[in-house]
């Protein structure tokens, strides 16, 4: 398994599921706290007080980060990991490893963007529907063009071109960069 599983598009891919179970999680619980306020009137209660709605949405979004920061910093530390790991495990050209460093720089921007916006969507959505699942799904909805994506990422054994093409990721090709 060494040689098939320690690449740099498995550790890609592995981040990324990794991600998005922790997002998922976020989310959905975002969204069921925001249900279960608006079903059970905690909101009207809220509403009674001083604060203003703004403040009672940016303290639920608050909360939901402190819950699963402890988390969000495992998935830093693995994303640390794999970045190291993946400049030891083969020589580098520099093309080769500026294209290896903006992947790693736009993965981590772009679940930290996900993040923030899935959750602020889900508490929103889940506040006017009531429904958690439904509210989850809707802000985590994958736009098409992002599978291939996956599909690219994927470290397939030598069985079949992709995992051929894949295998050497980054090359540091002018497409690539």
């Amino acid at each position: 398994w060494p040689k098939h599983w320690l690449t740099i598009p498995s550790f890609l891919l592995a981040t990324v599921v990794l991600g998005g179970i922790i997002l998922w999680a976020a989310v959905y619980a975002a969204a069921k706290r925001f249900g279960e306020d608006r079903r059970s009137g905690a909101f009207e209660l809220l509403l009674t007080t001083p604060l203003s709605v703004d403040q009672i949405v940016k303290g639920q979004h608050q909360a939901i980060v402190i819950q699963f920061k402890p988390l969000l910093e495992f998935l830093l530390a693995i994303m640390l990991t794999f970045f190291v790991m993946g400049f030891c495990i083969r020589s580098w050209d520099w093309p080769a490893a500026a294209v290896y460093v903006v992947t790693w720089f736009t993965l981590v921007l772009w679940a930290k963007l996900i993040f923030e916006n899935a959750v602020w969507d889900a508490m929103w959505i889940s506040l006017n529907s009531g429904r958690p699942g439904y509210a989850m799904l809707k802000s985590l909805a994958v736009p098409p063009m992002i599978i291939p994506l996956f599909m690219v990422s994927l470290n397939l054994p030598k069985v079949s071109r992709l995992g051929a093409i894949t295998a050497g990721f980054p090359y540091g090709t002018v497409v690539e960069i």
